[in-house]
């Protein structure tokens, strides 16, 4: 599968609909920790679906160099700056520092790379209270192929919405 980047309401996602309908669900009445933010689509779309709080981390360099700034601009935008706090910051920096079981969510789009999505899903499952849900994007993703190695290696999961691989923690 290859996933095209497009644009919805103005901002960049690679996100399918099912995959931003199936976020929108897990996110109500929930404590959010996003790792890879891009330009905000799914931070946006997470918590206009009524989540608490979305923490979304991302360093905003390489590629995308000035998606810093596009995101503040798309929160403030759609008046959710309340709603969503904006952690510049590599995962593998920022996730250590977090209390473990503090999360309700955690959706990880990150780095693509196995050995950073091996750390960030062990890193998000100890971020997770229990009965919490991690999602990870891009799982059999064709330009990805990383994402669903490290997935497959750590264990299958418990629902799948395109690319969207999901995990419940008992």
């Amino acid at each position: 599968m290859q996933l095209p980047w497009r644009t919805i309401g103005g901002i960049p996602t690679s996100l399918t609909s099912g995959e931003t309908a199936k976020l929108r669900e897990l996110a109500k009445d929930a404590l959010v920790l996003e790792i890879g933010s891009a330009y905000g689509h799914s931070a946006i779309n997470m918590a206009q679906a009524g989540a608490e709080l979305v923490v979304a981390i991302d360093p905003h360099m390489g590629e995308n160099p000035d998606s810093l700034e596009r995101m503040v601009v798309n929160v403030a935008v759609h008046g959710l700056q309340d709603h969503i706090t904006i952690w510049c910051a590599t995962s593998q920096s920022a996730l250590p520092l977090l209390e473990s079981g503090m999360f309700d969510l955690v959706f990880v789009d990150g780095d693509h790379s196995e050995h950073a999505v091996a750390i960030d899903i062990r890193e998000a499952w100890r971020l997770l209270k229990p009965g919490g849900t991690l999602a990870a994007h891009d799982y059999g993703e064709d330009s990805c192929p990383d994402v669903a190695a490290a997935l497959n290696a750590w264990r299958q999961p418990d629902e799948i919405t395109d690319t969207l691989w999901i995990a419940r923690k008992p």
